[in-house]
């Protein structure tokens, strides 16, 4: 079910570019690419909450009692994080508007939508912490659901970049709320009053301080799979970014295809008994689909860029198969990130961080065509994939993990 839900909103996801790239210009596509990108960055403390509380449910302690028996903490450590994510957001738009070259509002619109999307998150993590599958499934294609409503109404209506945007950020409350009723299901969704009591509890802090720390390699993962398109739309010309954000379809499709593994395994990665055979298992699972994606994507590059992006993009129909590599690599790392956060180590991220910079400086210094660009942070991605595997082997735990 979890695995129907995920690839369901990531199709989905996908298909908003298709819609749009049937309406938009590739310069007004690139800047949607691009803003898409930097909400997936605004998303990472909420991503980092989900798996701290995923972690604390799924493995109670005398200190974690006070999340498994209810939502409340949980969800007033999301809240302030929304808060204090989007405050930060709406400060930093005008100068991330300035470096994207999109209108102001347009970067306004991925501030507010980050409050929303931190609250999903944490709801998230009490649902997989519990191991609610189904439910996290459905608020996982909503996501995507949400989203091509956003490109249809768009495309209807002959909308730009801002608008979509605003739709965007529309989808994402109403994601929250459906997530938020389906956590009512089970009668563990607190009243405003019962999280205002929860917002200076010490286990509310204990999230919130863990969840901060977990965004160093949340940031870095998350970051690093959006750092090419924010490249791309930095040093390439307008129209060539609008091709690599179609190019970036094939990548995403084979990070986030699979990302359901990294999930459903993560609650035993967190389980020292459990743990070697789930990081093998959630790895090996994980190389498969992406072998058979990169083959599907070199096979039939042709026909899967003229469905995705149309003819005008059928020159990037022999690079399909290097944005799907460049996906696998991002998959592989998310499980070695995930096997790391499972028992509250952070070296994977650490190495992600280092990824991170290399690519940075590699598509500074050769960044001519799309070609250039995603080998660059190709080559920088599987480094740190070969880095994080060998950390992962390493039987040291950090302080402050679970015991289960």
């Amino acid at each position: 079910m979890l695995f129907v839900g995920t690839l369901a909103g990531n199709l989905l996801g996908y298909l908003f570019f298709v819609v749009l790239s049937r309406t938009l210009s590739p310069q007004d596509l690139g800047a949607v690419g691009s803003l898409a990108s930097l909400a997936t960055i605004a998303a990472v403390p909420g991503l980092g909450i989900q798996l701290v509380a995923a972690r604390w449910v799924a493995t109670p302690t005398s200190d974690s009692a006070e999340v498994a028996d209810g939502a409340d903490v949980a969800l007033a450590a999301g809240l302030r994080l929304a808060l204090l994510l989007s405050a930060v957001a709406l400060v930093l738009a005008p100068g991330a508007a300035y470096l994207l070259r999109v209108d102001v509002s347009a970067a306004l619109a991925v501030a507010v939508a980050a409050a929303p999307i931190t609250m999903t998150f944490a709801v998230q993590g009490l649902l997989q912490g519990r191991e609610r599958f189904a439910a996290l499934a459905i608020v996982a294609a909503l996501v995507g659901v949400t989203r091509v409503v956003a490109a249809v109404i768009a495309a209807v209506a002959g909308l730009g970049p801002v608008a979509v945007m605003w739709l965007f950020a529309a989808g994402c409350a109403v994601t929250f709320v459906v997530a938020a009723a389906l956590l009512r299901r089970d009668g563990r969704l607190p009243g405003p009053s019962a999280i205002r009591h929860a917002w200076g509890s010490s286990a509310a802090r204990t999230i919130f301080r863990e969840s901060a720390t977990a965004v160093l390699p949340m940031s870095g993962l998350l970051v690093l799979s959006s750092v090419d398109m924010l490249l791309a739309r930095h040093f390439l010309p307008a129209d060539l970014s609008g091709g690599y954000a179609v190019g970036v379809l094939f990548e995403k499709v084979a990070l986030w295809g699979p990302a359901f593994l990294a999930t459903l395994y993560y609650p035993r990665m967190a389980r020292p008994s459990d743990r070697p055979r789930a990081v093998r298992d959630a790895l090996l699972l994980t190389a498969a689909v992406g072998v058979i994606g990169i083959v599907a994507a070199f096979l039939l590059g042709g026909p899967l860029v003229a469905v995705v992006g149309g003819a005008g993009y059928a020159a990037l129909a022999p690079l399909a198969w290097l944005f799907t590599a460049l996906g696998v690599a991002l998959a592989l790392v998310q499980v070695l990130v995930y096997a790391d956060l499972a028992v509250g180590r952070h070296r994977a991220g650490a190495a992600v961080w280092l990824a991170l910079g290399a690519s940075a400086v590699v598509v500074a210094g050769r960044h001519d065509t799309i070609t250039a660009v995603v080998t660059g942070v190709l080559g920088s991605i599987l480094a740190v994939a070969i880095v994080s595997a060998a950390l992962s082997r390493s039987p040291r735990r950090a302080r402050g993990a679970p015991r289960g």
